[in-house]
């Protein structure tokens, strides 16, 4: 009986396994509507605002039901500013909630500029330097309401190595992050 009972256990365990998709992203919060627009904050400098609109467009054409766009006014913000000594983060995401729900209602979000020497925007990021794209698309990604992915290859993983412009895509386990969300 034993031996039934455990074989059958481990049959179920498979039969979850091959009807239950991996999933390398987490999910954090969300927007009620469909469509965000998000202003550039004259502290971004101007060389960097088509990098900008790249981030924010890489999630656009993600394939969800779920859209960035760039407005003259918006509350949602993209900055440039110092972090304070001892922070060693590109960039953040800062989100605000409607009280008492998981719901977004604007998002901050903010690129270091303590490393001003340290930043790229070229098509191919020289070593020693961070992409602009690649980071903003990464917090971009916090702002549709994703969290850290495991993935080490995804737009969404904790940490993002200089001289690559490999995090500007987003890879499958973004997209099935933000469809998760949002649908198609």
């Amino acid at each position: 009986m034993t031996k039934i009972s455990n074989r059958l256990i481990v049959f179920c365990l498979m039969l979850l396994c091959l009807i239950c998709p991996a999933s390398a992203y987490t999910t954090n919060y969300y927007w009620n509507a469909h469509s965000v627009g998000y202003t550039i904050d004259s502290s971004i400098p101007s060389g960097y605002t088509n990098s900008v609109k790249a981030s924010a467009n890489s999630w656009t054409n993600a394939g969800a039901y779920f859209s960035y766009y760039w407005s003259v006014n918006s509350n949602n913000k993209v900055q440039y500013s110092s972090f304070g000594s001892g922070s060693n983060a590109l960039g953040t995401c800062t989100p605000t909630y409607y009280t008492g729900t998981t719901r977004l209602s604007k998002i901050l979000i903010k690129l270091n500029s303590d490393y001003s020497s340290s930043w790229s925007t070229s098509s191919t990021c020289p070593s020693g330097k961070y992409d602009v794209q690649s980071v903003l698309a990464h917090e971009f990604g916090h702002g549709v309401g994703l969290g850290h992915s495991t993935s080490t290859t995804a737009t969404m993983f904790e940490s993002i190595n200089s001289g690559t412009v490999d995090k500007r895509s987003l890879e499958q386990d973004d997209k099935n992050g933000i469809i998760a969300i949002y649908g198609t």
